[in-house]
């Protein structure tokens, strides 16, 4: 007598919102026609944000809309910025930092980036994304695969596979 019980989402907060968009677009120095990689949660190396930049990175080499949103601060939050500072790239890399609603910034992802390297048992900006009609881009690991359906909603990688991220990342861009 098991009874899995999902955690709720608010679907109103999920909505899209044009004008939302173009607030935070607007608010992040981006024109309307920017694809943006999101990604929202804690800014920590076991979430796969060191990864994450090598893909996007490299994307942006070959997408030059490209741009990412890095919602969220943590214990890495230093060392991923120090990073982006060095890098060719810096100016596409943009860091609103923490806040207690993520939802509108759904409205501005052209896509989610849920990249953990270690075993998430739920991924609850998987499901926030996909009910604002964002594409999620998520680890093959732990729980996060029954957060998605594959091919439908988004794509299932590998962990920590930089090549493998980098391709789907210009996939979505497309």
């Amino acid at each position: 007598q098991v009874r899995v019980l999902y955690k709720p989402v608010n679907m109103k907060l999920c909505r899209h919102d044009p004008q939302q968009r173009s607030d935070i677009l607007r608010s992040l120095g981006l024109d309307e026609a920017a694809i943006v990689l999101g990604y929202a949660g804690r800014l920590h190396e076991r979430k796969g944000i060191f990864p994450l930049f090598d893909a996007a990175t490299a994307a942006m080499a070959v997408e030059p809309r490209l741009h990412c949103v890095w919602v969220g601060d943590g214990p890495d939050a230093r060392t991923l910025r120090e990073r982006v500072a060095a890098h060719p790239t810096a100016a596409r890399h943009h860091f609103p930092g923490w806040t207690h609603d993520v939802h509108p910034y759904y409205s501005a992802f052209s896509m989610l980036a849920f990249p953990s390297i270690a075993a998430e048992t739920f991924g609850r900006v998987s499901i926030e994304a996909q009910a604002a009609g964002v594409p999620v881009l998520a680890s093959d690991i732990g729980g996060i695969p029954e957060t998605l359906d594959p091919g439908v909603t988004g794509l299932l990688l590998p962990p920590g596979d930089v090549a493998a991220w980098r391709e789907a990342i210009l996939k979505l861009c497309d």
